[in-house]
């Protein structure tokens, strides 16, 4: 065990330059605008993938909500180079541009009714633009506000963006939850223009940001020493794995189990689903807290295994009350508490594996991989499982599959790397 600080009351004390807020606030926005499609999946399935079957509509739009995923590589590779070249600052401006431009379009986008086959066309292009925009946003703030703060809390600057992304999460789901989600009104639009309005707000805030402090000094040295940063083979795999398991569970737990419980298996109604799962959130994101503490206290490794011992009998359990139909929605307030020791710590050991000339790629790209890998088709591999085997627990199996990835991609990050090319 390692002290921290010298007061316990200070770990939890914030700079108070807007420096340190800008990013988070530009990541919150973000994430807001990026999961609002995930919360009306099914109605966006009902007005944009309309089908005879309602799980077949909905698989489609599934699909969709993976594309976004599947294009995150191709922004983690420009705002790579922008972040690594140009700096952190220019990279972080221009991430936003693309996820408010596409969330105001599918705001006032008409339907498949009204358009055909081209709204329809149109909607997977704005979800692309933002797959390949917010690859370039999370891993932005965090990069910028490990290099210029907390540096004798490094693993409080990762839960902080976290607790960012989802806090707009959580006012998506809210936002949600306040509007009639059926096809006869225009309702559900309003969450989206409102997040493409805040978005541009950022987008104008932005241009007053400094660069990193990690950077300009990184600028400050030789040709010789930028040149000399190498990759490892290995905590790249691990970077992968870790950030796709860990997705792919997110993706899981909240955003497809409220609609499979409640669209496909019948357990719940769509009501009962959109009140719980921003409690479930909110239990979530005070839970990061506590995970960021025992990952700067002891070590973030130790934390992510406590993580997995804790989750994977939860998971298990799931898996027991889907099986014998009496699925209990309190078991994933311990789940959404578990999940937050897997969730926090991992950024830690994946920036300590590259130095600051090629940190945006390295860690742009490979949580982008494990996003295409694992995250981003979580939803539509589970519905898919159902689907083949019309087991109830077909989405356990996938959750364990990912904790697993988990666990691999810890084990690779924490190897030695003297063979790093």
């Amino acid at each position: 065990m390692k002290k921290i600080t010298s007061k316990r009351t200070a770990y939890f004390s914030f700079p108070k330059t807007n420096a340190f807020w800008m990013p988070l606030l530009g990541t919150l926005v973000e994430y807001y605008d990026y999961a609002l499609y995930g919360f009306t999946a099914v109605l966006i399935s009902q007005l944009y993938f309309p089908a005879v079957d309602p799980t077949a509509s909905l698989l489609k739009t599934y699909v969709v909500f993976a594309l976004g995923s599947i294009a995150k590589p191709i922004g983690s590779l420009i705002f790579g180079w922008i972040g690594d070249h140009m700096g952190r600052k220019i990279a972080l401006q221009w991430s936003i541009l693309g996820i408010f431009i596409p969330t105001t379009l599918i705001g006032l986008l008409p339907t498949y009714e009204e358009w055909g086959i081209s709204a329809t066309i149109i909607l997977i292009f704005c979800r692309l633009f933002q797959g390949i925009f917010l690859s370039g946003e999370t891993e932005g703030a965090r990069i910028y506000l490990y290099e210029s703060f907390l540096k004798d809390r490094p693993t409080l600057v990762n839960c902080i963006v976290g607790i960012s992304c989802y806090l707009g999460i959580f006012l998506a789901s809210y936002a949600v939850s306040f509007v009639p989600l059926n096809a006869e009104t225009n309702t559900w639009r309003i969450p989206f223009l409102i997040g493409g309005a805040l978005g541009g707000i950022i987008f104008i805030i932005r241009r007053f940001l400094n660069e990193s402090t990690d950077y300009l000094a990184y600028q400050l040295q030789s040709k010789n020493s930028k040149t000399s940063t190498k990759i490892s083979k290995k905590a790249f795999l691990g970077t992968i794995l870790l950030c796709g398991g860990v997705g792919g569970l997110y993706q899981l737990f909240f955003v497809f189990l409220g609609s499979y419980l409640s669209n496909v298996m019948g357990f719940f109604t769509a009501v009962q689903i959109q009140a719980f799962t921003p409690i479930m959130l909110l239990v979530h994101i005070i839970s990061l807290l506590g995970a960021a503490w025992l990952a700067d206290y002891f070590s973030p490794k130790k934390v992510i295994s406590w993580g997995l011992i804790l989750t994977i009998p939860l998971i298990c359990l799931l898996g027991y009350q889907l099986f014998f139909n009496c699925v209990r929605l309190e078991l994933f307030l311990a789940i959404s508490v578990s999940y937050a020791m897997i969730t926090t710590p991992g950024f830690n050991l994946i920036i300590a594996s590259v130095g600051v000339g090629k940190r945006y790629r390295f860690v742009s790209l490979g949580h982008a991989l494990g996003s295409v890998l694992f995250s981003g088709c979580a939803p539509a591999v589970s519905l898919f499982l159902w689907q083949q085997t019309h087991l109830s627990f077909a989405p356990v199996i996938h959750a364990l599959a990912l904790c697993i990835c988990v666990h691999g991609g810890v084990i690779l990050l924490c190897q030695p790397r003297e063979k790093d090319v």
